[in-house]
């Protein structure tokens, strides 16, 4: 019966639900009756020859066609479905990890489930398995693999959302840990982090509910800007004015969230990637509309036009005193809003990936 569910699509946290059982539990169950998925490859060839293109899908039917080498390896979360002209520099920057690792002499082993991206190309990485990013399904592949390092930052939100499970289950995060991911993405403990290392942000607090939403605007005052805390913008956020606003918008919000008072100010992104000791700073770009706009529907200037030497190098001087504090090693997105003066510049948000603002880890 359980083989049946399995080969009907059935995943072990469903059949979990039915049964009032854990996902952990269905999972050992598998496991002891060798019920586990097997891979088999991709004909790229149409049939018309042999293929060996080490390009695999999982099933439950049939004997696996994958053999595991011995080599140093490392598997790269993609990014998953993404629509046209959407994320697409997360899917770039996962090939860049994989020419890198090879480089090395490392074995890559790219888990992405979306056929229209270049980090799906058969040529790209040294096994390409095209399966869901779900927990279940990845630890399946890095199971049958023997691999225990795992890349999750560049492939933005879909495999930044499996870390702490992955790290549950014994892998290995590379470059941070979940914590830390936690630490960058969740607003609440991001504001803290920049309170201990004196970096100042745009005063705001997360809120459980529409009075604490209404008692954190009284302390901040209008205009403030609220939003579920691991987006940066875009769905569910909100720019709140005036009472009447807020009367109108509370009833549809979902809590916890995060209030912030809006800074009606010009907003500035970097690009870096740090070693853990040393930031590199590439690129600074300067953004056209008003800050507050999601980055990713907004032009940017590169170099910019409108932020003085003596802003860039302040702006340097607050990346790496953040790069250098976070325990974490790889690529970083920070945005900044300049006010009026240095004094009131403000870390808006970080996120541990690569290219315009997406929901990842901010």
């Amino acid at each position: 019966n359980l083989l049946q569910a399995k080969r009907f699509g059935f995943t072990d946290e469903q059949i979990a639900n039915k049964l009032n059982v854990t996902a952990d539990a269905i999972a050992a169950l598998r496991k002891a009756h060798a019920i586990t998925p097997i891979y088999q490859m991709i004909d790229t060839c149409a049939a018309e020859f042999e293929s060996r293109t080490p390009y695999f899908y999982g099933t439950w039917h049939g004997t696996s066609e994958v053999v595991p080498s011995e080599r140093p390896k490392v598997a790269i979360i993609g990014s998953g479905p993404i629509r046209i002209g959407q994320g697409i520099e997360f899917d770039y920057s996962s090939v860049h990890a994989v020419w890198a690792l090879q480089k090395l002499g490392v074995e890559t082993i790219m888990i992405n489930n979306n056929p229209e991206t270049v980090s799906t190309d058969f040529t790209v990485a040294d096994k390409l398995y095209v399966e869901p990013l779900t927990i279940e399904d990845v630890v399946h592949v890095l199971e049958a693999e023997g691999c225990q390092d795992v890349l999750i930052q560049f492939g933005g939100q879909t495999g930044i959302a499996l870390a702490h499970a992955l790290e549950d289950k014994g892998y290995r995060l590379l470059g941070a840990s979940a914590d830390v991911i936690d630490q960058m993405e969740d607003r609440d403990r991001f504001y803290q982090f920049l309170d201990g290392i004196g970096v100042a942000h745009i005063p705001g607090e997360e809120v459980g509910s529409a009075e604490e939403l209404t008692s954190a605007i009284n302390r901040l005052g209008y205009p403030c800007v609220v939003r579920p805390s691991y987006v940066i913008g875009g769905k569910g956020m909100y720019i709140i004015r005036t009472n009447e606003d807020l009367v109108r918008i509370a009833p549809s919000l979902n809590y916890p969230l995060l209030v912030d008072a809006y800074v009606n100010g010009r907003e500035l992104e970097v690009d870096c990637v740090t070693d853990g000791k040393t930031v590199y700073v590439p690129a600074l770009l300067e953004q056209i509309e008003a800050a507050g706009v999601h980055s990713g529907d907004s032009t940017m200037i590169l170099p910019p036009v409108k932020t003085s030497l003596a802003q860039q190098t302040e702006i340097e001087a607050i990346v790496q005193t953040i790069g250098q504090a976070l325990a974490y090693k790889g690529a970083l997105n920070i945005q900044l809003v300049l006010k009026r003066t240095m004094s009131s510049m403000c870390s808006r948000s970080i996120h541990a990936r690569h290219g315009p603002c997406q929901s990842s880890v901010k």
